[in-house]
């Protein structure tokens, strides 16, 4: 999937953008006292400022080329910590034919590189932040799990591999 626009809130705005713009190196595309958005790929990110009583956090991933997934992850490793699991920092998803490497940014979102070795197109560049494809995930926390995802297919996002809504 490839989500051309997301809109996400933070309560640390200057923290982010200096995190994004600086360590990360993500191109800045506009920016407000309250808001800032950067390049991802084909896609926009816009994280806005929440109210200074709200902490939101997400998990969101980037899609990266097909073949660069090991560059990708040294890449990283440079400016972040790698989250790990039983002493592992990536993950391979057999069901997607795609390896996976997260990392914290600094309000806590959970920033996941995925590289879907069936559906990503390869790179013969060098991996660096210009090298993202595209959003390609983003959570949607809910109780209601049956009704909006119902809302969700209403709209015209379609259920993966059109299988039935799973309410757990």
């Amino acid at each position: 999937m490839i989500i051309n626009q997301a809109v996400l809130y933070t309560h640390l705005l200057d923290t982010m953008k200096d995190f994004y713009v600086n360590s990360l190196d993500f191109p800045l595309t506009a920016a407000s006292p309250r808001s800032f958005s950067i390049k991802v790929g084909e896609s926009e990110l816009t994280f806005k400022e929440s109210s200074l009583h709200t902490k939101p956090f997400y998990h969101f991933a980037f899609n990266i080329p097909a073949n660069r997934f090991m560059e990708a992850k040294q890449w990283a490793t440079q400016i972040v910590l790698l989250n790990t699991e039983e002493k592992k920092d990536e993950i391979y998803f057999e069901a997607f034919d795609a390896h996976s490497f997260y990392f914290e940014d600094p309000a806590h979102n959970i920033v996941e590189y995925i590289s879907r070795h069936s559906d990503c197109p390869s790179s013969k560049d060098p991996f660096s932040s210009k090298s993202l494809l595209s959003i390609g995930e983003i959570n949607l926390t809910t109780p209601h799990v049956h009704s909006v995802g119902t809302q969700l297919i209403n709209s015209g996002i379609t259920v993966r591999n059109n299988r039935l809504l799973n309410e757990t």
